[in-house]
């Protein structure tokens, strides 16, 4: 996140605790990201490009006083660690060629990443494996994408890191182009949404943002009289938002939870966007791993995204800590609602789809969705089959390949 920060290599501006976090997530992330990716004994290579669109000068200081990294010295160790890790248990090495490109409106910024960079030991590497874009991110958006869909294997894969400073900076129909053009991409997006919600008014200069950020003129105008729906309209808000994030980044799979910044007390959503649901789950189970420092305000089981005005003071409404609270009521949840899903398709789905059709609208990891259908089997609720047809009884473990159907002495109920 390159706003409000003055850059100065011998006195780093300080980083927020909650920018810090999301650094700390980031290298998690990519570390597990690239350690799943080349799972394939036989894989010479991983191809990745990493897109940085608000890289800032490279390194900060904490709030205790001592140097961090920024994100791009974060992705570039994360991925050298990952390869580390994954050679360390293989026969012949993999070789992940990845290349960087960071980009920053501010050139004092890009002079200072580059003498960080430089302290790192990669001066030899930028115009090789890492380019320097000095500019905006929306004015790079279109360059960028040609140049990765240049590369003519269709297993390059790709992650945009999206820090922007607050909700206007990436509008969601650049976000739909790299979904759209490329095989195999990943967003990770701030959203200040507390800065649009909070001062959502309806007139033109609101209307005028809203649809500079991808919104119809006639959604931006209903959105814009959400602000007359009583005491409950922030939460319909949310929820609305929510919706368009996702209708309209053209991504499969999506993850929003939120991020408070302890001194401005507004709250950021850290938005995952893919196509494939292991990507979720790997960023689903982070979030539960720190889970001291995100949250979201929802259901627990498969109503993750929707509002509910009869609930808003109940304990599915409050704010979701990722805690051992929240794992017992993301379990009771499941239990509850994964029923009225499976119910929907009386001839059973496979996990795989299961997952890839209602995981979306929960905060659940797979693990949590595999033992709700453990526990709804013997409850004699569900069960579950082989791909033949074959029924797995005692079964503690599902296969993504199973199919999960309604237990017989219910399929006359539905």
């Amino acid at each position: 996140m390159a706003n409000n920060y003055d850059w100065d290599y011998h006195n780093p501006p300080e980083i927020a605790a909650h920018s810090l976090v999301k650094q700390q997530l980031l290298q998690s992330y990519i570390e597990k990201y690239v350690q799943v990716l080349t799972r394939v004994p036989g894989q010479e290579v991983l191809n990745l490009s990493i897109v940085d669109g608000f890289s800032g000068g490279g390194k900060y200081l904490t709030p205790n006083g001592t140097e961090c990294a920024g994100s791009p010295l974060v992705t570039i160790r994360a991925v050298k660690a990952a390869e580390a890790i994954v050679n360390s248990n293989r026969h012949k090495p993999i070789h992940v060629k990845a290349e960087y490109h960071f980009i920053d409106e501010d050139q004092s910024a890009l002079e200072m990443l580059r003498m960080v960079l430089r302290d790192e030991g990669l001066a030899d590497q930028i115009g090789e494996t890492i380019y320097l874009h000095h500019g905006a991110y929306v004015d790079h958006h279109v360059p960028l994408l040609r140049h990765i869909r240049a590369r003519t294997l269709r297993s390059w894969r790709a992650i945009y890191i999206l820090d922007q400073y607050a909700y206007s900076d990436v509008p969601l129909p650049f976000i739909k182009t790299i979904f759209d053009q490329l095989n195999h991409p990943e967003v990770i997006l701030t959203f200040g949404q507390d800065l649009l919600i909070n001062y959502l008014t309806n007139d033109d200069r609101y209307r005028g943002i809203l649809t500079n950020i991808g919104w119809s003129s006639d959604n931006a105008h209903e959105f814009s009289q959400l602000k007359n729906e009583g005491s409950n309209w922030k939460r319909k808000a949310q929820a609305a938002l929510y919706g368009h994030i996702w209708k309209h980044s053209g991504a499969s799979h999506f993850t929003p939870f939120f991020i408070r910044a302890e001194k401005s007390r507004r709250a950021y959503w850290l938005v995952h966007l893919s196509n494939h649901f292991k990507a979720r789950d790997v960023m689903t189970e982070l979030h539960w791993e720190k889970n001291n420092s995100f949250q979201h305000f929802g259901g627990a089981g498969l109503n993750m995204l929707g509002f509910d005005a009869l609930k808003v003071a109940s304990e599915n409404q409050i704010a979701f800590e990722f805690d051992q609270a929240a794992n017992v009521l993301t379990g009771e949840s499941l239990l509850a609602d994964l029923p009225v899903e499976v119910f929907k398709r009386p001839r059973g789905a496979t996990f795989e789809t299961l997952l890839n059709e209602v995981a979306n609208f929960s905060p659940a990891t797979r693990s949590q969705f595999e033992e709700a259908v453990v526990g709804l089997r013997n409850f004699k609720e569900l069960e579950v089959l082989n791909q033949d047809g074959s029924i797995r009884p005692r079964t503690k473990t599902v296969k993504s390949s199973d199919i999960i159907r309604p237990a017989k002495q219910h399929y006359f109920k539905y």
